[in-house]
Formats: structure tokens, C-alpha cells, sequence
């Protein structure tokens, strides 16, 4: 029998109902797109200036003889680096000291002077706070920048690129240590430390001798460099060793083994030392002899 004429006219309906998760939701931009244009807007912001009081010589922290300029970036190259701190150095006169910090460290099309000269740079901050995936093109900036800056009155360097990076980068970043020796007493260090030696042979070296604050951070063994160096009573001024590395990579029974060693020499100024291992009331009290003790991590640190 033929099918009746209104069933055969009947539209069907399709009806669709939202879950009660999407209703009202905007998915937005993705992260990372997000995340590059936020980067370029701020790439493009002009540094912020702060004049910094000269600091007292008491303490641990950096010493300051005279005010000092800080020039601050959230985002930026080492090709800008570079352009900030000779636009500094040839803006005052007399000349006067002043600091470059940039906390993400990006790249862009801009070369980097085969050589920078900064006698009056007393402050350096590169990508502390920021992520330690740089790409091939920023690290190949920054490495230049490293080889060619000049610096020796550079009294606190901070320098945090881990990550993906390639041991013969490194002794640039040893060698800009080296050209500060008479000034630089505070470092701090979060790289991948391919080159451990490399690492050692400045640390051993009197370029470093100055060095009151020392800060290191790695997912790799320091043991050996730290322990040759402590052996060999070196780094006699420093009052600071602040070691971000997994316990499993340090033992600290033989850490201060070394530095009574260090102690023996002469070099008998109070250290703290901190770590995230986990220290025995034994151990602290023989550290205790030797003037050395120890503190609790923290992160805000690095």
C-alpha cells in the first residue's frame, strides 16, 4: 500500500542540545599563539629605568660603590642587549654605571657586534625567570654577544639558559667571567654544563677568586668540578654556594671533605651552603667546624 500523502511531506527535525560544559564557552586563542603574541607585544615595550642606590660592602649582598642605572626588559634579543648597553655607555657624561636585565630571552634579525665594550656594565641578567627553550637562533645570538661583550667591572652576572644547548657555547660565557676577574663577586649559573671542565678550569682559575656568591643549577653532576676546585683551596673569598641540583647528584659528606681541605689552606671565612639534600645532625656539626653551614632551599633563589 502506498505510503499516506502527509507522511510522505513530513520534514524531519534534527535537534541539537549543547552539554553543559560548552554552554557559554569560548575556546579562544591557542596557548602557544597566545603566548608568541603576548612575547611580541611586550618586544616591543621600551626598557624601564631605575636608579639603584649605591649599596654597602657589609653582607653577602652585591656591593655597589656608586648609584647605578637599571635597565629592565621582559622580553628582548641579545642583539638588543647589546644595542642598550652601547646606547648606555655612550648616553652620560662622565660615564656612569648602570645594569641590563631581559628575563625571556628571544631572537630576531639583528646582528651582534663583534665587539661590545662596557667598562661601566656593573649588572647583567640574562633570561632569569624565563623559559629555558630558546631557540638555535637566540642561543647563537646570545653566544655571540657573550664572546664579543667586554665587561670588567662587572660585579653580579646571572645567566639561566639550560635546555637544548651545545657544549662549545659554554666557555664564551666562562671567558666573559674571566674579563671581570678584578669586580665579579656574585654569579649565578642554570645552564646544561656540557663542558664541566670548562667549568672547573675557571673556577680553579684566579679570574674567579673574587667570587663572594656562587649559584649553580643543573639536572646534571657538579660533584667532580666542585670538589677538584675545593681540593686545590680555591675560590678563598667565597662566603656563599647555593647548589639547585637533585640530591642524588651530590654527595655531601665528600663535598666537605673538600672544603676542609679549603679551610686547611687559610681560607676560614664562615660559608653557607644551600642545597636540597637532606642534611644529618653528624654531618652539620662536623661542617660546623670548619665554619660552614647549611640552609634550607629555595626556590625564589633561581
Amino acid at each position: 500500500m502506498a505510503p499516506d500523502r502527509k507522511q510522505r511531506t513530513k520534514k524531519a527535525v534534527i535537534s541539537y542540545t549543547a552539554s553543559a560544559g560548552h554552554i557559554g564557552r569560548n575556546p579562544g586563542r591557542p596557548k602557544k599563539l597566545a603566548r608568541k603574541q603576548e612575547l611580541g607585544i611586550l618586544s616591543i615595550l621600551p626598557p624601564t629605568r631605575t636608579l639603584c642606590p649605591a649599596t654597602p660592602s657589609a653582607g653577602l649582598a652585591p656591593h655597589y660603590s656608586h648609584a647605578y642605572w637599571h635597565l629592565h626588559c621582559q622580553v628582548g634579543s641579545a642583539a638588543k642587549m647589546a644595542q642598550l648597553i652601547e646606547a648606555e655607555a655612550s648616553a652620560h657624561t662622565p660615564p656612569t654605571p648602570f645594569g641590563v636585565e631581559i628575563n625571556q630571552l628571544l631572537s630576531d634579525n639583528a646582528v651582534v657586534p663583534f665587539r661590545i665594550n662596557a667598562p661601566d656594565l656593573v649588572f647583567l641578567s640574562i633570561n632569569k625567570g624565563g623559559t629555558t627553550n630558546i631557540t638555535p637562533e637566540a642561543r647563537a645570538q646570545v653566544n655571540a654577544f657573550s664572546k664579543g661583550l667586554i665587561a670588567s667591572r662587572l660585579v653580579k652576572f646571572v645567566y639561566h639558559a639550560a635546555g637544548d644547548a651545545k657544549k662549545e657555547t659554554e666557555p664564551n660565557v666562562y671567558t666573559l667571567c674571566r674579563r671581570a676577574a678584578n669586580t665579579l663577586t656574585h654569579l649565578s649559573l642554570h645552564l646544561t654544563f656540557l663542558d664541566k671542565k670548562g667549568l672547573e678550569n675557571y673556577l680553579c682559575s684566579t679570574a674567579a677568586a673574587s667570587l663572594v656568591s656562587l649559584e649553580l643549577k643543573s639536572n646534571t653532576s657538579l660533584q667532580t668540578p666542585l670538589v677538584n676546585t675545593f681540593k686545590l683551596a680555591r675560590l678563598p673569598n667565597l662566603r656563599s654556594l647555593s647548589l639547585d641540583i637533585p640530591p642524588s647528584k651530590i654527595n655531601v659528606k665528600t663535598l666537605v671533605a673538600a672544603l676542609r681541605m679549603r679551610y686547611a689552606a687559610n681560607h676560614q671565612d664562615p660559608l653557607q651552603i644551600e642545597l636540597k639534600n637532606e642534611i644529618s645532625d653528624a654531618l652539620r656539626a662536623e661542617a660546623a667546624t670548619i665554619g660552614i653551614t647549611f640552609v634550607e632551599y629555595c626556590a625564589m633563589r633561581f
